[in-house]
């Protein structure tokens, strides 16, 4: 973990749960958080009170919200950010003279967190048989401030003209031509709905271009690497705070941008809370602030970073730098190690699994589904591998989505006569070097007979060919998330998704 800078912890207070928006918002029903307290010491627990003031959303008023640590104290934190919704949940955070708290949940579930400073320590809230029960931890269990990546450098050059519609929404796809990128979804419909924040800057690019560092080509990449990583999943990744609303409190993440150069960081476990979650900073494109963008989401869902244990010490064993034979690199490491592998560097979600790994005690996958889901198969059987003109297989009229380690996907397709056939498998996208795609490609062409006629699978490729000439007959194509090398000294498919 990175040192929180001075600049930063002078921030904190300001741009942690930065301004939600309250004009018409409902009360927040305090009576979620007038529960008892337990104090966790050891094993002993001891109860201690909490007594907020009355939260109402009154313009004039501001809320507060005490809450106890283990040392006997009580800490009174005004909210900046609340929310209510069915179900009873309810959700509120905020900064104030050097703290920060984060409290979620319903009557039967409490839980969240209090930050005092980088020095000292924090306190994590949770629901143990009917009670809330305080712990200390570490302040960097909740609230992550990650290393700065390469400088943003030459703005003006970032600065991209912008003048096409995207064919079609899918994550991943560049040609962005003529779409107003305001109101870009990745899954409309999903139950849950990650908000990308330009604030702001947002503005109206074709009337002006000096308001902020974010090119739409910036932001379009930035939209298109988020989706791709998290494509797998029942989320909708939008540009549209209107859709963010509606989605509910308990179903929403809120990520947000700044127009400088510094650190980015994340609250943890803020999924389910209005207000930003994280502060991603500017990088030298799209690409790479999309990188940053995953990684800081990953904290906001509660991921620690992996780590690598060869090191001797220092800052640089926090994050794993990856494995350039394979060109892979877990997120929620050293993703930038990955820059010089070009279109084929391969970033995914881990658990742990390479040799002398930090963070072995973490699934991602578990992690990240105690918020949001995984989606069914797209393609529970064959489908027809589409063939325009009797000989061209067209990507957008042939396309998958690999949501398990254990799916494949198979295109079913009939010759006649000798036939030679040369088809490529690649992660949408990933042909364009977009950020986010997290498949590596495995294909298998087979017979009739399930008899294997082609494979290939290639060491530190992302996509695959098959080259073959075929006789008469039915074949499928099986694509597969791949596995290179070892778990332990490589990657295996638990993230080629």
């Amino acid at each position: 973990m990175a040192v929180m800078s001075g600049k930063v912890l002078a921030l904190a207070s300001g741009l942690m749960f930065c301004c939600g928006d309250t004009a018409g918002a409902a009360p927040l029903d305090v009576g979620l958080f007038h529960k008892r307290f337990a104090v966790a010491a050891g094993k002993e627990r001891k109860p201690a009170g909490m007594h907020p003031a009355s939260v109402g959303m009154a313009a004039a008023s501001a809320a507060t919200v005490a809450v106890p640590t283990t040392r006997g104290e009580t800490v009174t934190v005004a909210l900046k950010d609340v929310a209510t919704d069915t179900g009873n949940y309810a959700a509120a955070a905020g900064c104030s003279d050097g703290a920060c708290v984060l409290l979620k949940g319903t009557p039967d579930n409490v839980r969240g967190w209090l930050w005092l400073g980088e020095d000292v320590p924090a306190y994590r809230y949770s629901t143990v048989d009917g009670v809330v029960v305080v712990e200390a931890t570490e302040a960097v269990n909740v609230v992550s401030v990650c290393a700065g990546g390469p400088a943003a450098g030459d703005v003006e050059g970032l600065r991209g003209a912008a003048t096409a519609a995207a064919e079609g929404r899918q994550p991943g796809e560049e040609s962005y031509v003529g779409q107003d990128l305001r109101f870009l979804q990745s899954r409309p419909g999903a139950a849950a709905v990650f908000f990308l924040d330009f604030g702001p800057f947002w503005v109206d690019r074709s009337v002006d271009d000096s308001m902020s560092f974010y090119s739409k080509l910036a932001v379009y990449e930035n939209w298109a690497g988020v989706a791709a990583a998290f494509s797998m999943y029942d989320v909708n990744v939008v540009m549209d705070k209107a859709v963010y609303d509606s989605a509910g409190a308990a179903n929403g993440l809120r990520a947000c941008f700044l127009d400088e150069d510094g650190r980015s960081w994340a609250s943890f476990d803020s999924f389910g809370v209005p207000g930003c979650g994280s502060w991603n900073y500017r990088r030298a494109d799209g690409k790479g602030l999309g990188m940053t963008t995953i990684h800081e989401i990953g904290h906001q869902l509660g991921l620690r970073h992996d780590g690598d244990l060869s090191y001797p010490g220092g800052d640089d064993r926090i994050y794993f730098d990856g494995l350039p034979e394979f060109r892979w690199v877990p997120y929620m490491g050293n993703h930038w190690a990955g820059q010089a592998w070009g279109k084929d560097a391969l970033r995914q979600w881990s658990r742990g699994a390479y040799t002398n790994a930090t963070n072995t005690w973490q699934d991602d996958f578990v992690e990240m589904e105690k918020y949001i889901r995984r989606l069914e198969d797209d393609m529970p059987g064959a489908v027809p591998l589409v063939v325009t003109g009797g000989k061209e297989v067209r990507p957008e009229l042939n396309r998958g989505q690999i949501e398990t380690s254990d799916d494949s996907d198979s295109f079913v397709f009939t010759v006649s006569g000798t036939t030679p056939v040369s088809l490529v498998v690649d992660r949408v996208g990933g042909e364009r070097g977009v950020e986010g795609p997290m498949l590596d490609v495995d294909a298998t062409l087979v017979d009739a007979s399930g008899a294997v006629v082609a494979h290939d699978n290639p060491v530190g490729v992302r996509h695959a060919s098959i080259v073959a000439t075929l006789q008469s007959g039915e074949y499928a194509l099986v694509v597969r998330g791949g596995a290179e090398g070892t778990p332990e000294h490589g990657f295996s498919n638990y993230s080629s998704l």
